[in-house]
This record gives structure tokens, C-alpha cells and sequence, in this order.
């Protein structure tokens, strides 16, 4: 469990059962290069944000990624929830869950020169809290096999660059769910 401080990952290779960015105190992880491969990543802030970000290397995780939690005053409000900033590098992930247990935002933003592709085959968005993903850069790319937006909580998919790449999305049917696409 990681709270109050941050853990760089600059490259190499770590390997571990599960990691947990938070929960008492804001925490975060950085990772700029190397291999992180894990069963599960819980990033989950209660009073303050935790926050994962991934700008170069290769994420792993052969289970879940649970991401919700912090003090967000409004949807909006992305400094201060817990928060998976994708920025470059590679992500694997079985089964991605934004906003569950808390609200969470999962951000891929233009970054020039950067390429950042994401892989789940199960995305939930909203899952039982605020869930948004959104997805700005133009080097950006989501494969997902099923997509779920609004689970029984509220998501939000917003797109206005890069590629998503999905065989079944479900937007809404037993939570609140938006998908915006836009440029």
C-alpha cells in the first residue's frame, strides 16, 4: 500500500501480487519506463487523490484495476479524485473499472510525441459511483472487447481524438451513461 508519498518507476522490472495507490492520504506512482506487471491495481483515495500515471513503459495486470475515490466537488473537478493519467507507454488490463467505490477518472491526453494504447477486455465506466474516460490525444488507441458505460453508477466517454476499438458497447442501460464524441 502506498499513502502519503510517491513511487517512481523509471525501468527495469517489477513483479507483484497487487498494488495500492492510497487510501489514506494522497499517493501516486509514476511510471516512465520499465515493466510493471501485477493481479490487481486499486487506485482509491478517501480524503485526498490518488493518482497512477503512466508516460512510457509497459502496465500489466492480469485481473483488475479498480480506480474511485477522493474529494471531487463535481465531475469535473479531476485534481482532486483519483486518477489514472495515461500519457504514454503501453496498458494491459483485464478488467478496467472507473469510478467504483468512489468517483475516478481515467485520462489519455494529447501529449506531442508520445503514443499511448490502452488494452481491456472488460471496461466499465461508471461502475457503481462517477466514472469518466476521457480520451484527447491523437496518438491515442483503446481496444476494448465489451464497453460499458454507466454501469449501475453514472459514466461519461468523452472522445475528441485517437482510435477506440470495441466489438459490444452498452451506454446506459442500468446506470446513467453518456458517450460524446467530438473532432
Amino acid at each position: 500500500s502506498i499513502s502519503g508519498v510517491s513511487v517512481e518507476l523509471n525501468g527495469g522490472s517489477l513483479t507483484t501480487s497487487s498494488i495500492q495507490v492510497g487510501p489514506i492520504g494522497g499517493a501516486g506512482f509514476l511510471q516512465y519506463g520499465g515493466t510493471l506487471t501485477t493481479s490487481t491495481l486499486r487506485i482509491q483515495g478517501s480524503e485526498r487523490a490518488s493518482r497512477y500515471e503512466l508516460a512510457g513503459g509497459t502496465l500489466g495486470v492480469t485481473t483488475n484495476v479498480v480506480l474511485g475515490g477522493g474529494s471531487a466537488a463535481s465531475p469535473s473537478d479531476y485534481l482532486n479524485m483519483s486518477s489514472f493519467w495515461h500519457e504514454g507507454g503501453r496498458a494491459t488490463i483485464q478488467d478496467l473499472r472507473v469510478g467504483s467505490g468512489g468517483t475516478g477518472v481515467y485520462h489519455m491526453p494529447d501529449v506531442q510525441f508520445q503514443t499511448a494504447e490502452l488494452i481491456a477486455p472488460l471496461m466499465t465506466v461508471g461502475v457503481d459511483a462517477q466514472g469518466t474516460f476521457l480520451q484527447s490525444g491523437v496518438n491515442t488507441r483503446v481496444t476494448a472487447n465489451t464497453l460499458v458505460v454507466g454501469g449501475i453508477g453514472s459514466g461519461r466517454y468523452e472522445m475528441s481524438a485517437g482510435v477506440l476499438a470495441t466489438t459490444s458497447v452498452d451506454v446506459g442501460t442500468a446506470g446513467h451513461g453518456v458517450f460524446e464524441h467530438s473532432g
